[in-house]
């Protein structure tokens, strides 16, 4: 099992309703639901505790494997899903990480 976290902000102009609604009813529907993922959550930041939130979404994704997770985008379901969010997504802004649980 792999941990994939994501931490991005969004796009010039999207608004985090624009984006919660399409999180809520497409990325995490359709992300979520691809083989090898076993957990999709997405989580909006708002606080932090040096006064300044790093990034605006964060992502905790569990996979199978790296390589389950690096074949999601390449999915027919997922292309569309992809390519909306790197409209919606700065991807400037873009950190991804891999872990495992200790």
């Amino acid at each position: 099992m792999t941990m994939v976290i994501i931490t991005y902000d969004l796009a010039e102009g999207v608004t985090r309703e624009q984006y919660r609604e399409w999180s809520k009813t497409t990325d995490q529907v359709i992300g979520g639901s691809q083989p090898g993922i076993t957990r999709y959550e997405v989580f909006e930041m708002d606080r932090s505790t040096s006064g300044e939130i790093a990034y605006d979404i964060l992502e905790v994704i569990e996979a199978d494997s790296v390589e389950a997770w690096e074949k999601v985008n390449d999915y027919p379901a997922m292309k569309p899903v992809y390519e909306q969010w790197l409209k919606i997504a700065n991807p400037d802004s873009v950190k991804l990480h891999y872990g495992s649980v200790i």
